[in-house]
């Protein structure tokens, strides 16, 4: 089954590459109902041989996701060959900084519900800066702000700007 689901997956990377992705985002949800030990035994080295498929056959980088808090098993993704883990909001940045390396670029992880979705612009401006400041703080080059899952699509538009007008704004508080 494993080995079927690699050949799906490569094939499905390299057909997105094709049709113009510049990056490919592999989400694993069930890693969190298995564990640590069956990730690693098990999991991680189909992924490994899935991101060692796709690096030879596309150009696009490449990210990994798993739901949850998921920092038990951000060693192990590490060790995946992702450019980018994309991390969820139950993990705490400052943890996720000091267990990934810093050539692996981290992505997240503002809450999708209960901020981005259900809060005010305001609360959604200063959680994303919060999230900046731990990650810049903890010297992480490599950070993307987003949301820490997929947004639910009733999202308002006005908490979308107000996570680009963080980001947009950090980099001039960060000069002074």
């Amino acid at each position: 089954l494993m080995d079927r689901c690699v050949a799906f997956a490569i094939s499905y990377g390299q057909a997105m590459a094709k049709c113009g992705a510049d990056m490919l985002s592999t989400g694993d949800s069930p890693v969190g109902l298995v564990g640590p030990a069956v990730y690693h035994a098990h999991c991680l080295p189909a992924e490994q041989r899935v991101f060692r498929g796709l690096r030879t056959s596309t150009a696009c980088k490449l990210s990994l996701h798993i739901c949850g808090n998921a920092t038990t098993f951000l060693p192990d993704m590490a060790k995946s060959g992702a450019d980018v883990l994309e991390i969820d909001h139950l993990v705490e940045i400052e943890r996720a900084c000091q267990l990934v390396p810093d050539d692996i670029a981290l992505w997240g992880n503002i809450d999708p519900v209960g901020v981005l979705l259900q809060a005010n612009a305001d609360r959604v401006e200063a959680e994303a800066t919060l999230v900046l400041r731990k990650a810049a703080s903890n010297k992480r080059r490599r950070f993307v702000l987003s949301s820490g899952c997929t947004l639910a699509p009733a999202t308002p538009s006005r908490n979308v700007q107000a996570l680009l007008r963080a980001a947009r704004q950090f980099p001039e508080e960060q000069d002074s």
